[in-house]
């Protein structure tokens, strides 16, 4: 007789992705949940009003929660989904100023009866997606774009690991590395009580909807509800059609130095000043930007202490050959 397969697991939710998204959302599922603390008002008196007496944050309607920032006095972002903003001004309402949580608008309780069986599944070698990979061509120790206050997750943040690790305040508005980052995600799980759920170096494949939810077949495993948390910008950004053809051009096979061999940097933003931070010092470089030449650089308005590489970046520099259009 034919051995049968056997039956599927199954939990409630599947978080694909190991990144900090998908590790927010397994300490959330653990029965972490967030409150508005009413003691800490936040600088809008309009959101303060409407939390005031609804603190359970998981319960709120967020389109109503949030359908007056266009028009208010506090500045919210433009540039992220409603929900983001809303987290990230309650977490740190004054994060210009203040790049500690010391005036955080938020409380998180710990309430075991909400606790939700789940399970995160990433292909990234440890917890912290991509932030754990050094992609080609750049180096671990470049320095984020956020505070290291901004990428701290709940029960633990990036001051605290760095207590724990060097045994020393974190300086106020450090822009950690991409190495320090990968550590501090990868730590993460072990310090909030999370790892139980975490599972990393795995991909998933061959999901299907079911009657009940989902089923992974890669895993032999069944699931309520699916999210996917895998990011944005897993693939490579293709190269726009006028710039397709420099793609079929060979690799060079000059036995010159590498140095005599211009660079060519496109664009005037943080990846085109990236580019030519990360490359040689003797390293010849055309810079190609967009923009009246008679104007200083984008990035010259990066605030000259947090952003020092990034404010004296780009065709200003004397190792860059300006050509714009």
């Amino acid at each position: 007789m034919a051995a049968t397969a056997p039956e599927p697991s199954s939990t409630d939710v599947v978080i694909v992705g190991n990144g900090p998204s998908a590790l927010l959302l397994s300490y959330i599922l653990h029965g972490n949940i967030p409150f508005y603390n009413p003691r800490t008002p936040h600088p809008d008196p309009i959101l303060h009003e409407k939390l005031k007496d609804a603190p359970k944050l998981l319960d709120l309607d967020v389109d109503k929660l949030t359908d007056h920032f266009e028009a208010s006095r506090y500045s919210y972002s433009t540039q992220a989904l409603p929900l983001n903003s809303l987290l990230d001004s309650l977490a740190r309402p004054n994060a210009d100023t203040d790049d500690t949580e010391r005036n955080t608008c938020l409380e998180w309780r710990h309430l075991p009866e909400a606790a939700v069986p789940h399970v995160v599944l990433g292909d990234a070698p440890r917890p912290g997606g991509q932030w754990t990979e050094c992609p080609k061509r750049t180096t671990w120790d470049i320095q984020s774009l956020s505070y290291a206050g901004m990428l701290s997750l709940p029960g633990y943040s990036f001051a605290e690991y760095h207590q724990d690790r060097f045994g020393s305040k974190l300086p106020p508005f450090t822009r950690p590395s991409r190495r320090e980052i990968a550590d501090y995600y990868t730590a993460y799980p072990a310090a909030v009580g999370i790892s139980d759920s975490v599972r990393s170096a795995e991909t998933v494949a061959n999901v299907s909807r079911t009657d009940s939810g989902f089923y992974i077949a890669s895993h032999n495993l069944s699931c309520k509800f699916l999210v996917l948390a895998s990011g944005i910008f897993t693939e490579p950004k293709p190269a726009r059609p006028l710039l397709q053809p420099l793609l079929d051009i060979p690799a060079s096979r000059s036995t010159q130095p590498a140095a005599r061999n211009p660079l060519l940097v496109i664009g005037s933003g943080f990846s085109a000043a990236d580019a030519i931070i990360s490359a040689p010092k003797d390293q010849k470089i055309i810079h190609i930007f967009k923009w009246d030449d008679k104007r200083p650089s984008p990035l010259k308005a990066c605030h000259q202490q947090a952003y020092p590489e990034y404010a004296e970046s780009g065709p200003v520099s004397t190792r860059a050959c300006p050509i714009h259009w």
